[in-house]
């Protein structure tokens, strides 16, 4: 079964009947339209460069309204119309309808870890900024960074403050920062040139060297590692 029959009246008029369930099978499985839940929200998602993303009904309307543009001759249509006319008949009917599409598009679909992960850390803000903060502090303990309180207000007085030693008069240092948990954690990078961690954190007799306000792992990882030659 094609996506429309083309029923022809006594008058010559030409009506087109579309075939709801058949567009939808192409939006699925050609442009990658799906449906889920995911924690207590609902979306529709379409998969792009192997990742989902988050879409709206409208994207469904103007997909294959753009399949109709682009591809006309392609389409199977029971009968003949001229393809102008075939465009205005979808946009007049607005054949696609909210529940159906959501009932198709969710059969038999689960996200994967990784793709859920993908979405909710692009949605939730909330979500990625406690993502973002634990993925930065596994990656100081697999560094061997030792976690203390910046007393002296090295960096923010009272927060943690982590440190590493990597040579006999140089220490690496990030300054944790946060107010909120709806605020991007916020670690500073610096370096100190001490013999002893105590010039740093007891006496304050020594000025860090900042080297990157608000370090990100994924973007700031280099900064880190020429420091370690």
């Amino acid at each position: 079964m094609g996506i429309a029959k083309i029923i022809e009246q006594r008058n010559g008029k030409k009506v087109v009947e579309f075939y709801q369930l058949e567009i939808l099978e192409i939006l699925k499985d050609q442009f990658g339209f799906r449906y889920a839940q995911i924690d207590k929200l609902k979306y529709f998602l379409q998969k792009k460069e192997d990742s989902y993303k988050i879409a709206e009904f409208s994207d469904l309307n103007n997909t294959f309204s753009n399949l109709i543009k682009d591809d006309f001759e392609n389409l199977e249509i029971d009968g003949e119309i001229e393809s102008e006319n075939f465009l205005n008949e979808f946009y007049s009917q607005n054949p696609l309808k909210l529940n159906c599409a959501r009932k198709v598009l969710s059969e038999n679909f689960f996200l994967n870890k990784q793709e859920l992960h993908q979405i909710k850390y692009q949605e939730d803000s909330i979500y990625s900024i406690e993502f973002d903060k634990q993925e930065m502090l596994a990656f100081l303990k697999a560094e061997n960074f030792t976690e203390t309180i910046d007393t002296i207000g090295i960096f923010v007085e009272n927060n943690p403050l982590f440190y590493k030693k990597v040579s006999d008069v140089k220490f690496l240092l990030f300054g944790y920062s946060n107010k909120s948990k709806f605020q991007q954690p916020c670690f500073d990078f610096s370096i100190i040139s001490v013999k002893s961690k105590n010039e740093f954190l007891i006496k304050g007799t020594a000025k860090a060297l900042k080297i990157k306000n608000s370090f990100i792992l994924s973007h700031n990882r280099r900064l880190y590692e020429n420091e370690l030659i």
